[in-house]
């Protein structure tokens, strides 16, 4: 893409040879379309196999197509009409155009990833309010359960803290000082923590439907 440069085509053209030039180009992208940018044609594939188009279906096609052509047009420049020739003889090639593409893609696809890395941090730690285990009183004893054995109506001893007659409490909420019994009225996936955990783990996997 240099030759857009202003002042530098010509110079180009000093060091490389136009055929050269092009020969490089195709040699530099084949590990880029066949390597990096595979997943674009894959997904492409199943795309059209499972008739869900989407982003990767246009991708796909329009890169496949661009690069395609730019090989037929550099090896066999004699089958197209001089209509399509330029000055010099040589049909238009996309080769740097085709590169350019996928490696935005790559990017996009990066930056995704690190998007989803960082929402998984965020579920960790909401995960890491939960507490193990759970103090509950069944039969006028006090007893030491798993979380997961909490049933609804239970009543259950949060220590140390304080709080006020009636009061919601919520899991993961850190009680200060003191200590009160409260009763349990929504376990495991029923509870508030649960029920943000599922929204930002749900969010995260959405896809916008444009």
């Amino acid at each position: 893409m240099g030759e857009l440069v202003p002042g530098l085509k010509e110079l180009l053209a000093e060091l490389l040879p136009i055929k050269t030039n092009l020969f490089i180009q195709f040699i530099l992208s084949i590990p880029v379309v066949f390597f990096f940018g595979s997943f674009i044609f894959s997904k492409g594939v199943k795309s059209v196999v499972k008739r869900k188009l989407n982003m990767f279906t246009l991708l796909s096609l329009g890169t496949s197509i661009a690069w395609g052509f730019s090989v037929v047009a550099l090896f066999l420049p004699q089958i197209f009409p001089a209509s399509l020739k330029m000055s010099n003889g040589l049909v238009p090639i996309y080769f740097e155009a085709t590169v350019v593409i996928i490696t935005l893609v790559i990017l996009g696809q990066m930056l995704e990833l690190l998007a989803h890395a960082k929402t998984n941090g965020a579920i960790k730690e909401l995960l890491n309010l939960v507490p193990p285990t759970a103090l509950v009183i069944r039969s006028g004893n006090e007893m030491v359960v798993p979380l997961a054995e909490v049933r609804v109506g239970d009543r259950v001893r949060v220590k140390p803290g304080e709080k006020g007659p009636g009061s919601v409490v919520t899991g993961g909420t850190i009680n200060l000082n003191g200590s009160f019994i409260m009763i349990a009225r929504k376990i495991g996936g029923d509870t508030l923590l649960a029920r943000i955990i599922d929204m930002v783990n749900e969010a995260s996997r959405s896809k916008a439907p444009i």
